[in-house]
């Protein structure tokens, strides 16, 4: 994973000769993200003490969120190859351990960048409850998750954040009869808040067509989409015995706990479906009494008969 915090951390006792070019720089806090938004907001927050995401016009501050962290990013990045520049001059610092530096934070600066475009010029592909939301930009590969473990509950937040990432990493060779989950492709932690460049997907989700009328892909076979998303959660859940790596070894099973239509899409041009926002996903050892097992196939059987009744109806309105 590509932490931020880790390179601040690596070497620092070379950056901190700099540290007084950084000493103004705010810090990504809950405090320094507060600071962003509207003062009435801020004011409401201080004086009524009311969590961030209860306040009112909540879903109108993701894009103001999403830019402050984006933007305080880009400027950390600028701030430190300025800073790691000084250093190769005044610290005689060798060519490999430069290219090394270099190479860490051109990474962690291309995620920003590429963040920043989609935020900048692209639309809002997603929202992931109170704490996050996508944007992209039409034909890019990828997208941007930005995420912000703000307000009450922020440790328990940050778990969820993190465990995320881990499993959507864990099942990116994951793919059963054509269905399997985007990909992620970097990584960008610090503490509150982490951005997810991920796979952009040409897909609606299926309870955009459900529910919102997003058109149908012709390429949409009932029987073939359903028995791949039945087959992949059933070899991801593990029960069987048959989630194996690439070298054959056997891997933990894990529960997506959230698989209503929002979070299953349908490619535009294959009409095979994809799984996204593994939010709320525990592993199969964490799953006690089979709770969220049982949620899943709940989900499973629910987008069966709903899609079902969605392109019955559909047929009987054609015709």
């Amino acid at each position: 994973m590509l932490c931020i915090g880790d390179f601040f951390s690596f070497n620092m006792d070379k950056i901190n000769i700099h540290q007084n070019k950084l000493d103004n720089e705010e810090e990504l806090s809950l405090e320094a993200l507060e600071d962003h938004l509207t003062n009435s907001l801020r004011e409401k927050v201080k004086l009524e003490n009311v969590p961030i995401e209860e306040m009112p016009d909540w879903y109108g501050k993701h894009r103001e969120i999403s830019g402050a962290i984006i933007n305080s990013l880009v400027e950390k990045v600028e701030s430190f190859k300025l800073a790691l520049a000084k250093m190769r001059i005044r610290e005689n610092l060798s060519e490999e351990d430069y290219q090394k530096q270099f190479f860490s934070i051109g990474r962690i600066e291309r995620v920003a960048l590429g963040a920043h475009e989609a935020w900048n010029k692209g639309k809002q592909l997603g929202q992931s409850g109170t704490r996050g939301v996508v944007y992209g930009v039409s034909n890019d590969p990828f997208c941007y998750k930005i995420i912000y473990n703000i307000g009450k509950n922020k440790e328990a937040k940050q778990e969820h954040t993190r465990k995320e990432y881990e499993i959507q990493r864990y099942l990116k060779d994951l793919e059963v009869k054509g269905v399997k989950t985007p990909r992620i492709e970097n990584v960008v932690n610090y503490g509150d808040y982490m951005i997810l460049q991920m796979e952009q997907l040409n897909a609606f989700t299926v309870s955009e067509v459900i529910d919102f009328g997003a058109p149908m892909p012709k390429s949409f076979n009932y029987d073939v989409s359903i028995d791949g998303l039945e087959s992949y959660i059933k070899v991801a859940h593990n029960v069987d015995g048959k989630f194996l790596d690439k070298r054959g070894r056997l891997r933990r099973g894990v529960r997506h706990y959230d698989l209503h239509l929002g979070n299953v899409m349908i490619d535009k041009e294959t009409g095979l479906l994809r799984v996204i926002d593994w939010d709320a996903s525990i592993y199969a050892e964490e799953d006690h009494e089979n709770i969220a097992l049982e949620n899943d196939r709940h989900h499973l059987e629910e987008a069966r008969f709903n899609i079902e009744h969605y392109l019955n109806k559909k047929k009987r309105f054609e015709g």
